[in-house]
């Protein structure tokens, strides 16, 4: 039952950043949520995932022991391989203080509420593959 819990309230945040962002990946820009090429279809990229500005364990990147890594303001929905970049490959180009900023600009510049009946309606893989684990 906890495990019902906390896989609901993950699926909450993630989807409640994703509005906050507009859809968007706030590294690249590119759309976190698609129409499908028939149109039809709303589907929330199964390529992205939560990362975190500050980290959460002693060896992660930009790790900060005084922070509590799982509240909202430290996280982002980014693109896998966007996510990869700032953590893995250019990790120098990241500070802390630069991946608060855009994520302020990003939500200031798209953040649309609207978004939030195009995520509840979703039928998508990243929505249902969540939803299968409760």
């Amino acid at each position: 039952m906890k495990v019902k819990k906390e896989r609901k309230k993950i699926i909450r945040r993630e989807e409640t950043l994703i509005i906050k962002q507009g859809g968007l990946d706030p590294i690249s820009s590119e759309k976190l949520i698609q129409v499908n090429k028939h149109g039809k279809k709303t589907e929330i990229s199964a390529a992205i995932e939560e990362a975190h500005i500050e980290g959460f364990a002693e060896n992660s990147k930009r790790y900060n022991p005084e922070k509590d890594s799982e509240v909202e303001s430290n996280l982002m929905m980014l693109r896998i391989d966007n996510h990869r970049n700032i953590d893995n490959d250019n990790p120098e180009n990241y500070s802390v203080e630069e991946l608060k900023q855009i994520k302020k600009e990003i939500e200031e510049k798209t953040s649309d509420k609207n978004i939030y009946k195009v995520i509840k309606s979703c039928d998508c893989p990243h929505i249902v593959s969540k939803k299968k684990t409760k």
